[in-house]
């Protein structure tokens, strides 16, 4: 998961983190969805090779949001475009549902068109955008929001 999450920082804009994650921080990733109940998942092929991973955790930290969650998949770069993000996103939706959330929402980078497609491909509505909201790679970045109401 670290190895694929840093490649992102590094390769991409698809997260906005600039520096690699050491190998702690994916303990507190995990302890930090534990405390607050929110599932992580992976996908595996059959034979045991990591495919990517879908979480969610709080969309913002006021209570009023507890029933909003802000949603994350990656998939390897060889399992893109076979299904695995459509089978990690259906599977964190059944576990949002089992645990009370409302609403998912896509914090998507707006250059990040597989993203945007998946999103829209399991039905995700478009909710907005955010003009140069972020700085990476000595540029301005927008995100668009995309969100999955239940």
């Amino acid at each position: 998961m670290l190895a694929l999450l840093n490649d992102a920082i590094l390769h991409t804009t698809w997260v906005y983190d600039c520096d690699p994650h050491p190998e702690s921080y994916m303990r507190e990733y995990f302890d930090d969805h534990a405390a607050g109940g929110y599932p992580v998942l992976a996908a595996e092929s059959d034979d045991g090779v990591f495919l990517g991973f879908a979480s969610c955790g709080a969309y913002r930290h006021h209570q009023g949001y507890r029933h909003a969650a802000e949603l994350s998949v990656y998939v390897e770069p060889s399992a893109r475009r076979k299904g695995v993000g459509t089978a990690l996103m259906t599977r964190l939706e059944e576990e949002c549902r089992r645990i009370g959330i409302h609403t998912l929402i896509g914090v998507i980078d707006s250059e990040n068109l597989p993203s945007i497609e998946l999103h829209r491909k399991c039905g995700y509505e478009y909710a907005g955008t955010v003009h140069e909201a972020g700085r990476k790679f000595d540029r301005w970045l927008s995100i668009a929001y995309y969100q999955k109401i239940f």
